[in-house]
């Protein structure tokens, strides 16, 4: 997608599982008590699917044309889908205890058609959710259907039939999940849509919402990114102005908005933010930053701004101009670190909240000296990257935050495109 959203999708990442050849292997000490991480590796000659584990090392879980894959919620198994199949592989032994075929399954970029959801998604160790393509329209588009699957008996059943779903987004706890639907620019009765369904009985659990539909073309049907708070009481989001025009002078007014899962009606405030730096939360909703464009010519600046966040009223925000054109804000590592990248820099950078300076997250300290391409935290301090350019081969590693320490998983062609499963 020739969009700059598209680099944001790289950076955090959505997370695949899977096992790893032996190509490319790079030796590595102190992975014993390392957690199990997938990536899928997608180029010219196809896809291929590779995982680590403490206990094996890096092997190959498929090359059959894998389009998108994620673990199990306590990564007990990785769920992958095909063109053809849904399948799901036990990591203890490695055996593919299902391999189910699904007409219409999927379709290798559909994620750029419906924001980056086009993975299955675990409800719990034993039960997962996904949908299918309907290409009986040109190219194939989403069928806005779900199907829910229980992996001990091979078990399919339609939970929402075609058109009633949208792109999916599960509730941390997996009790719920945001159905999101993109809606069309072109007709003012078409709006976007978002409601809340209970994962258990797929009925909704509040009234839902609608919004203008953005007019990003028929190239990338626009839905918002959800943000769930981590207890699952409610999620926030920003929505652009619809029209995406900018006028010479500023932003024009978008609005971030916060819902819950019970009744309460949805919550908007007016902020000004750039559709190429949307909004990011923390896990408690009480931090968000975004981009800002200001002024025209030689005027114009380009801010990244940051701070605390409530749905009741908006906060009074700080700003950092980025040196370069313009930005976008990465993700929360914590209370008061925001990770950020301006555009025509290589270099991920760090905004602190409470002294306001900002620093390079991978200053000289640490072990990485290429640009990172690919990105998914782990834990407390402890992330899974993809660092190099086109001119030689990507790493695939550790990174721990505390120590600098960057432990090397595997080198990928300079060609492919990283993605990571979702864990």
């Amino acid at each position: 997608m020739a969009y700059r959203k598209m680099m944001l999708i790289s950076l955090i990442c959505l997370m695949l599982g899977g096992i790893f050849s032996a190509r490319g292997v790079v030796a590595q000490s102190d992975s014993d008590h390392l957690p199990p991480v997938a990536w899928l590796e997608l180029n010219q000659e196809g896809s291929t699917l590779r995982l680590f584990q403490s206990e094996t090392g890096v092997s190959i879980v498929s090359n059959e044309g894998i389009r998108c894959a994620a673990f199990s919620p306590q990564q007990a198994h990785i769920a992958y889908l095909t063109s053809k199949t849904v399948a799901v592989m036990r990591l203890s032994d490695h055996e593919t205890i299902l391999n189910l075929p699904v007409d219409g399954l999927t379709r290798p970029d559909l994620h750029l058609f419906i924001g980056g959801r086009a993975c299955p998604i675990w409800l719990d160790e034993t039960a997962l959710v996904f949908s299918t393509v309907d290409f009986a329209e040109p190219y194939g588009m989403p069928a806005y259907n779900l199907f829910h699957l229980e992996i001990n008996t091979a078990e399919l059943t339609e939970a929402l039939a075609f058109g009633k779903n949208g792109a999916i987004v599960p509730s941390p706890n997996r009790q719920y999940l945001v159905i999101l639907k993109p809606g069309e620019y072109s007709d003012p009765d078409k709006p976007g849509e978002i409601s809340v369904i209970d994962a258990t009985t797929f009925q909704p659990v509040n009234d839902g919402f609608e919004f203008p539909a953005v007019a990003t073309a028929a190239e990338y049907l626009w839905v918002p990114t959800i943000f769930w708070k981590a207890d699952s009481t409610g999620f926030a989001f920003g929505l652009p102005d619809p029209d995406l025009i900018y006028n010479l002078e500023q932003t024009p007014l978008s609005n971030i908005c916060h819902m819950t899962v019970d009744t309460q009606p949805t919550r908007c405030q007016a902020y000004a933010f750039e559709f190429w730096g949307m909004p990011v939360f923390n896990d408690q909703l009480t931090r968000v930053a975004y981009a800002q464009r200001s002024g025209s010519g030689v005027n114009e600046e380009s801010h990244l701004v940051y701070g605390e966040f409530s749905p009741e009223s908006p906060q009074e925000l700080s700003e950092i101009a980025f040196s370069t054109t313009s930005g976008m804000p990465i993700l929360w590592l914590d209370e008061d670190n925001l990770l950020f990248k301006e555009y025509a820099l290589p270099d991920l950078s760090i905004a602190n909240l409470t002294t306001g300076e900002a620093r390079q997250w991978l200053d000289e300290t640490s072990e990485i000296e290429q640009p990172v391409i690919a990105l998914q935290p782990l834990s407390d301090g402890l992330y899974v990257l993809a660092v190099g350019d086109y001119r030689e081969p990507h790493t695939i590693g550790f990174y721990n935050a505390v120590d600098g320490t960057f432990t090397k998983l595997a080198e990928v062609d300079s060609l492919s495109t990283v993605v990571f499963a979702e864990h």
